[in-house]
């Protein structure tokens, strides 16, 4: 009987799979869904697992005509990977990424970021409006005397 338990165990740890945990997203340069004043020269996503030694690796950015953005040749080191961006004019930009570990799990996604300088918060328009309504209202009565 306690061959049979011991036999049992063994065939029980021999076939339950290892676990190995796929990487994930840790850290965007750009940053995901920012908006940023000066163009960046290259993508850089950073995983909280190594990455490097599997492959391939892919980062596509396309511009909002759906136009791409990235040069072909991506570097790969240990849990960055990193590729070349064309000049990038003012608009909306996506980003998409494929990466393949040594464990043969892809790990895909995608995110997007702005280039362009921020637009002015609406209190800054209600502000603008007000001194324009009152020096309109100061040029009517000066004009009326």
């Amino acid at each position: 009987m306690k061959r049979l338990l011991a036999f049992v165990f063994v065939l029980f740890c021999l076939g339950s799979p290892t676990a190995v945990a796929t990487p994930v997203l840790k850290d965007a340069s750009p940053p995901v869904g920012s908006r940023v004043a000066v163009a960046p020269q290259y993508v850089r996503l950073t995983f909280d697992r190594r990455v490097s030694g599997g492959g391939p690796y892919e980062i596509v950015v396309t511009n909002g005509s759906g136009e791409v953005v990235t040069e072909s040749m991506i570097a790969v080191d240990e849990k960055v990977v990193t590729a070349p961006l064309r000049k990038l004019s003012a608009g909306e930009y996506t980003v998409e990424y494929s990466v393949k570990p040594m464990d043969n799990r892809v790990v895909t996604g995608q995110y997007r970021f702005t280039v362009g300088s921020p637009e002015p918060p609406v209190w800054v328009w209600i502000l603008l409006t007000a001194c324009c309504a009152g020096a309109v209202l100061v040029a009517w009565r000066l004009a009326r005397r």
